[in-house]
C-alpha cells in the first residue's frame, strides 16, 4: 500500500512538473505574428518603441496605423489575437533611409519578476535599396501580467 502511495505521489509530482515547464515562457513560446518594412515614409504615425499589448482596443489602435499606407497586416499570421490567454510584442524601429534593415528576437526568458526579450537589428550587407523603411517585429506570447523588459543586443 505505501508503495503504491509513492508511485503515485511520484507521478503526480512528475506530471506537475512538466505542466509548470510547458507554461513557462520561453522562446518556444513566441509566435511570429510579422516581420517586415513599413514603407510610409512615417505617414503611419507609429513612434519608435518597444510594447506589450494585453487589450484589443490598443491592438486595433495599432494594426490601424500599420495598415495606413499599406496593408501590412493583412500577411499577418496567428489572428485573431484572444486577449484572454495572449499578449502581443511589438518592436517598431526609427525610420531608415535605405532597405535591407530587420529585427529579430534572440532569446526570450521568463524570470520570477518579468520576461526579458533580447532581440537585434540587422543592417543591410552590402549596396542597399535607397527607400524609407520602416522595420517591425510583431509576436505573440502566453498572456502574465508581470513587466516585460526588451534588451537590444549589438
Amino acid at each position: 500500500m505505501k508503495a503504491a502511495l509513492g508511485i503515485i505521489i511520484l507521478a503526480f509530482s512528475l506530471i506537475s512538473c512538466n505542466t509548470m515547464q510547458r507554461t513557462h515562457i520561453t522562446q518556444d513560446s513566441l509566435a511570429l505574428v510579422g516581420t517586415g518594412n513599413l514603407y510610409g515614409n512615417g505617414e503611419e504615425n507609429l513612434e519608435p518603441n518597444t510594447t506589450v499589448i494585453r487589450q484589443s482596443a490598443e491592438w486595433e489602435q495599432v494594426k490601424r496605423k500599420m495598415d495606413a499606407i499599406n496593408a501590412t497586416t493583412s500577411s499577418f499570421k496567428g489572428l485573431p489575437v484572444n486577449f484572454e490567454n495572449e499578449m502581443v510584442l511589438a518592436i517598431i524601429s526609427d525610420i531608415k533611409t535605405t532597405g535591407g534593415y530587420a529585427i529579430d528576437v534572440l532569446g526570450v526568458e521568463e524570470k520570477d519578476e518579468e520576461i526579458i526579450i533580447n532581440y537585434t537589428m540587422h543592417r543591410p550587407d552590402g549596396v542597399a535599396s535607397t527607400v524609407m523603411t520602416q522595420p517591425y517585429y510583431v509576436a505573440k506570447l502566453p498572456k502574465r501580467d508581470k513587466p516585460v523588459r526588451f534588451v537590444k543586443q549589438n
